[in-house]
């Protein structure tokens, strides 16, 4: 889908500055901010979060035309995931000092999204909730799908294996995953589906996303920040951006 913005200034080039609030109803679009690069006016359109992994990236350039500058100022950095749980996870604008309010502007909705800290003897990293999202959990529509059900079994014959629809011995996987899986998500999904602190983290949102209708029952859309665990307890190797995530 085109941005709004896009379509109404096709001769302008914006910026994507912010990933804010998630719809947790179905299909669960982002809030997300981009900035014309000329005059700094923002424009909040609704993305897909498919849309955000490799389509739009922060910090890259865009126009009707499509990417015109790709933000390539990055940093390898390996997380330990014993650092980077609940216990060090808060809001981006509890480690943001701002000089004046006219700073925060319309991306306020950015700094009140969930993070990780995860600090080194340089710097101070935040890992915004949405990236381990995107990363780990919104990689297909498929998997979305299964990710807002709150069920794995759409992603694989659930009726194979006495009708447990896997076995698993040995530290060996059996298991027939659909074609709507590609090759590079199924070990991925595969260790979802057989670790019980994986297997938790994946249903923990359409637990939110339940608990939010109850509530709000009269909302056709929820914006909300999201907020999601890693799925291993193993270490991570992260490709950052380093503008937007080191202080």
């Amino acid at each position: 889908m085109i941005p709004q913005c896009f379509k109404d200034y096709p001769e302008k080039k914006f910026k994507l500055i912010a990933v804010n609030d998630i719809d947790y109803t179905y299909p669960h679009r982002y809030k997300v901010i981009f900035q014309d690069i000329d005059t700094d006016d923002e424009f909040e359109e609704k993305i897909l979060p498919e849309e955000l992994r490799g389509h739009y990236v922060l910090g890259n350039i865009y126009s009707s035309k499509g990417l015109e500058f790709e933000n390539t100022n990055t940093i390898r950095l390996f997380v330990k995931k014993s650092k980077v749980n609940k216990n060090s996870s808060s809001k981006i604008q509890e480690h943001i000092i701002f000089s004046n309010e006219s700073d925060i502007k319309k991306t306020n909705s950015f700094y009140n999204q969930n993070c990780f800290i995860y600090q080194t003897k340089k710097y101070i990293y935040l890992i915004p909730h949405y990236v381990v999202a995107n990363r780990y959990y919104f990689l297909s529509t498929s998997i979305k799908k299964a990710l807002s059900s709150g069920s794995f079994e759409s992603l694989y014959y659930h009726d194979k294996y006495n009708k447990k629809g896997y076995s698993f011995s040995s530290n060996t996987l059996h298991i027939d995953m659909k074609a709507t899986l590609k090759d590079s998500e199924v070990p991925l999904i595969s260790r979802m589906i057989t670790n019980e602190t994986s297997k938790t983290n994946f249903m923990f949102f359409n637990k939110i996303s339940t608990k939010l209708k109850r509530k709000y029952k009269d909302l056709k859309n929820i914006f909300v920040p999201i907020m999601m665990g890693f799925p291993f307890e193993d270490n991570e190797d992260f490709s950052m951006l380093k503008k937007y995530f080191i202080l």
